[in-house]
């Protein structure tokens, strides 16, 4: 008798430990299974060693290394991937905005090349093709190279190794990863996407300084006449972030920043669409219909100085941002 009721316990205990592991996979998220779904959404990027994806420290600069880590439900272990019209993804961290990336970028393509983040400019070397890997694992493959996402066998089981690329030779261990949702990624805010007049508060509109389609011509305010140069369209990177480069309906070029610059004063002008970060600007709103306009590289806002802001043909740079006049406007169709 003794004996039956120590087996039972022994079962019990059995079945209890499973429901309490089962429960906390519950707690955490679910993990995905194939895929051809669409991944959209917000993940813990899981290795086979019980590791995940993380940032060396919580900086938000460019550089960081991406590397394996204990879990610890930091915000750092967090990656939002954005399906792209192709089906390829970017991977963005939840903690810095930035992306994974191959160091290097497109000029590298090398085994061993290092990942890191950097400011999202969704380049080939951003995107990642995820396919199944079998039994609900995952391979991560670099559209730039066609290297995965690979961490090196002999550092498979040391906390803060950072990730590679590599070949997809055979399907090992260090190259598989599950994706464990953790979150849901919804539209943010209107759909600005179209083509648009963007008025100023004191009634100008903008403009180029001339109609020339060459590079580096000034974008300017200017008294409204209804030109092909006063005219902007609006076009959305993503449905989940209002992020749009605007480029000129006469010339088909898109307001930058002049040499990528971060500080405030930086030169905004035209120039071929790239579509990288200093070409791409986050849309919010400004309330009374208006709204503001961020450089994603740099953060700062699109902006008439003050003291030339009744001032036709005075050109825009950026600036952080003060709430004023000066960095709000009106998209008229």
């Amino acid at each position: 008798m003794k004996k039956i009721l120590t087996g039972f316990l022994m079962v019990f205990c059995i079945i209890g430990s499973i429901t309490a592991q089962t429960r906390g996979s519950e707690q955490r998220g679910q993990y995905m299974q194939g895929s051809g779904q669409d991944l959209t959404g917000i993940y813990e990027i899981e290795l086979a060693n019980g590791m995940v994806a993380d940032l060396r420290g919580i900086s938000s600069n460019n550089g960081i290394a991406v590397v394996q880590n204990s879990r610890n439900g930091a915000q750092t272990q967090r990656w939002r991937f954005e399906r792209l019209s192709t089906g390829r993804y970017i991977i963005i961290n939840m903690h810095s905005g930035k992306a994974m990336d191959v160091e290097g970028g497109v000029n590298q393509r090398n085994n061993g090349a290092k990942i890191h983040q950097w400011d999202v400019h969704r380049g080939a070397s951003q995107q990642w093709h995820i396919f199944a890997g079998g039994d609900g694992w995952f391979g991560i493959q670099n559209e730039n190279s066609k290297r995965v996402l690979d961490m090196s066998a002999s550092n498979f089981n040391v906390v803060g190794h950072q990730f590679h690329q590599w070949e997809e030779t055979n399907n090992t261990q260090n190259k598989r990863f599950r994706l464990l949702r953790v979150g849901e990624v919804t539209s943010v805010g209107p759909d600005y996407s179209g083509t648009y007049e963007i008025h100023l508060t004191n009634g100008f509109v903008v403009d180029l300084r001339g109609i020339s389609s060459n590079n580096g011509i000034a974008v300017i305010q200017n008294t409204r006449n209804g030109g092909a140069t006063q005219r902007w369209r609006f076009e959305r990177l993503s449905q989940t972030d209002n992020i749009y480069i605007i480029i000129n309906a006469s010339t088909g070029k898109a307001i930058d920043v002049n040499e990528r610059s971060r500080d405030n004063g930086g030169r905004l002008h035209q120039w071929d669409t790239h579509r990288a970060a200093s070409q791409q600007w986050r849309v919010t709103d400004a309330g009374s219909g208006f709204v503001r306009l961020q450089n994603v590289h740099s953060g700062k806002m699109m902006d008439m100085s003050a003291s030339n802001f009744n001032n036709a043909g005075h050109q825009f740079h950026q600036w952080e941002n003060n709430n004023g006049q000066n960095q709000q406007f009106r998209l008229v169709r």
